[in-house]
């Protein structure tokens, strides 16, 4: 086994986005539509990942984090396993 099979990548995609408002009352930050195919940045971030062959990835989601779980699912798609953990404020 590969040190890049036993990593887990983790990404940050906590806080409310004050400072991107207006886009943040719609989107939580890490899913704001960016670049030509107006796909979620986070999106971008997790295919980067599973691209340097990371295969599991955590997601810290709070505000609007059910954007991502319903986005992500479990990452089956993208070829990586997601698990979530939540901050409750």
């Amino acid at each position: 086994m590969s040190t890049k099979e036993k990593t887990v990548g983790v990404v940050l995609c906590g806080g409310e986005g004050k400072r991107l408002r207006p886009l943040t009352y719609y989107f939580q930050k890490a899913m704001i539509p960016v670049g030509a195919q107006q796909k979620p940045l986070l999106e971008y971030i997790v295919r980067l990942l599973s691209y340097h062959g990371l295969k599991k990835l955590v997601l810290l989601v709070g505000y609007k984090g059910q954007q991502i779980v319903n986005y992500f699912d479990n990452g089956e798609r993208y070829g990586v396993e997601i698990s979530y953990v939540w901050d409750n404020p």
